[in-house]
């Protein structure tokens, strides 16, 4: 089986279930689809021989560049909680697979807790961002994990940066603006232009985003006085050179008038003369 899927460039949909597969030929497979970039399902249910040595080395199909696996069905297996982690982990920079099948299992709280930082690791605003936005579906989900089908619902959304600020403004509700303060006031507009795009969120309350995004200008002004002097008056400059501009270019379209109305009349009393020569050399 691994030579011949080596060996397929067209191999889309692969079903080992109940092959009695262990670690060594979870090892082969792997081996063989590692390359692969056409392949999207991956069934390897009832395989109940393979351990958590062999996940480790079926897991590495997420982490490869090339990777196109889309849905992934391990269900009826023995995989247990840190069978859930290193799934967990090797998803955390995969932005293909959009399906993971786990019933019938052996994955308790800390398994399914694992997932749920997977989908919004919540320690920082930089770690949410850079969680999971992807996987959609987690079948198999037990222990009322309400936290882990919601963030999948999230997930379903087109727009995944917009999926990634739901998820921020969810789980951060003040944002220390001190580390941005040795920008200036350049990063102001990248700030303001978040939290009017995180209020098109459905699930935004479009009063406490506007109290947000005005806590986090107080910040700035506050953590930097002299910053907000600096911003004010390159803002009021900015407006001077604006109406500058709008002069120099009403000058230069009245100058252009005249030269034009100028070389106009040139033209008729070079004519007149031409026609005044003309008669005189005639009489």
């Amino acid at each position: 089986v691994g030579a011949a899927v080596a060996n397929s460039k067209l191999l889309r949909n692969l079903s080992l279930r109940g092959n009695d597969i262990g670690d060594e030929g979870v090892d082969v497979l792997t081996h063989a689809l590692i390359h692969s970039s056409t392949l999207q399902l991956l069934d390897m249910s009832t395989n109940r021989s393979i351990t958590n040595k062999g996940w480790q080395t079926l897991s590495t199909l997420l982490t490869t560049p090339n990777s196109s696996l889309e849905e992934l069905v391990l269900c009826e297996n023995i995989l247990d909680d840190e069978g859930a982690l290193i799934f967990a982990s090797a998803l955390a920079n995969n932005c293909k697979l959009k399906k993971l099948s786990l019933w019938d299992n052996a994955i308790a709280a800390k398994g399914w807790s694992a997932f749920s930082k997977l989908l919004c690791e919540p320690s920082s605003v930089n770690k949410t961002f850079l969680s999971n936005h992807t996987l959609q579906a987690i079948s198999g989900v037990q222990g009322n994990r309400d936290d882990v089908e919601y963030l999948l619902t999230l997930n379903e959304g087109a727009d995944k940066k917009q999926v990634a600020i739901t998820k921020i403004m969810e789980h951060h509700s003040e944002f220390n603006m001190q580390p941005l303060l040795e920008w200036d006031f350049k990063v102001m507009p990248l700030v303001i232009g978040f939290f009017q795009r995180a209020a098109a969120c459905p699930q935004t309350d479009q009063r406490d985003m506007e109290n947000r995004k005005l806590y986090a200008i107080y910040q700035f002004i506050q953590g930097e006085p002299s910053l907000y002097v600096k911003f004010w008056l390159h803002a009021e400059l900015d407006k001077v050179d604006a109406k500058e501009m709008k002069l120099n270019r009403k000058q230069l379209k009245l100058t252009l008038e005249f030269e034009g109305k100028q070389r106009e009349l040139t033209l008729k009393f070079e004519g007149i003369k031409k026609r005044k020569r003309s008669i005189e050399s005639r009489i």
